[in-house]
């Protein structure tokens, strides 16, 4: 449901050249843990959304109106208020897709439960010392750590990514700076790679014990990831596997609904016609022709793309 939160606050699927579940998802979250936990900063605890009872937590608190009240218990967001604003700043999104999005935010809770960086770990949180100012992950003075990646002797292009990555990231220290996707304090090793570790070995490890974890080749955590090509994709889509529950990510048929649900269909510029964005870019190929096996053959993501930062 994250996920759909996400889409639907940004109006726009992720794409190959927008990955912004990879940024907004699994990065930028990572980033405030290690930041509560490395510089003593607040880290996550705003990103909860989380208010204490005592708290006048809406702009309307005090009326006495019950459908106000109504709205102040059921969500923050008026779909009506947040089509009218669209509109005035100009956009070319269908209404009814803006105002469903707007409904999907409405119908959520105004609030989560707090959270704890204990929430989620043992792992003591690094106090301030007395005097001592935190130390945030990014601009000068960031909190410096090593990270410790499993990436391969076998995959020297991404070792070599996130060596480039980690040196424009130094200099990357101003609050004017857009790129949030390296903290400019880290410190990237591999273990594997330096060792000369392929993936022949890693299976051959795993073939010696006595349990696995059984993920299908090609598979991976994210079965359907856009990443990966339209031609693999619709493969794995037309490989029977019991596991796969339906209607769950790991279904190809939840993809497809999902992309149906939150492209965005809009004028083309300059007129004549329309142009659709879904998970592969505009006018592309969509997860329903991944689903029944045939994506366009002359598709540009038909063999995917490099991998994305969020295994980086």
């Amino acid at each position: 449901e994250l996920f759909e939160e996400m889409l639907s606050l940004q109006g726009m699927l992720p794409n190959p050249h927008s990955r912004t579940c990879t940024a907004k998802l699994k990065l930028y979250p990572s980033h405030e843990l290690l930041g509560e936990w490395l510089g003593g900063t607040s880290g996550p605890a705003h990103a909860g959304h989380h208010w204490s009872d005592h708290q006048c937590a809406v702009p309307w608190c005090g009326t006495t109106s019950d459908d106000v009240k109504t709205a102040a218990i059921s969500g923050l967001v008026d779909p009506d208020r947040v089509a009218s604003r669209y509109v005035r700043n100009g956009g070319t999104a269908p209404l009814a897709t803006v105002r469903q999005r707007a409904e999907y935010l409405a119908a959520l809770p105004p609030a989560r439960s707090q959270q704890h960086w204990t929430d989620f770990t043992v792992a003591p949180v690094a106090a301030a010392r007395e005097g001592a100012k935190p130390a945030p992950m990014r601009r000068p003075h960031a909190a410096q750590h090593v990270r410790l990646l499993g990436l391969r002797a076998d995959e020297p292009g991404r070792v070599g990514r996130v060596l480039l990555r980690t040196l424009y990231a130094e200099g990357a220290t101003t609050a004017a700076c857009m790129v949030k996707t390296q903290p400019p304090g880290e410190r990237p090793y591999f273990p594997l790679h330096d060792s000369g570790i392929s993936a022949d070995d890693v299976a051959g490890f795993w073939a010696q014990r006595d349990f696995d974890l059984d993920v299908p080749l090609g598979a991976g955590n994210c079965v359907f990831c856009f990443m990966k090509g339209t031609r693999q994709l619709a493969e794995l889509a037309n490989t029977p596997d019991s596991r796969r529950r339906l209607g769950t990510p790991a279904d190809v048929g939840w993809w497809a609904d999902f992309e149906q649900r939150h492209a965005r269909v809009v004028p083309r510029r300059g007129g004549g016609g329309t142009a659709r964005f879904g998970f592969f870019g505009v006018n592309k190929a969509s997860f329903q022709e991944v689903a029944l096996g045939r994506p366009p053959p002359d598709d540009r993501y038909a063999d995917g793309t490099p991998a994305c930062d969020c295994t980086d």
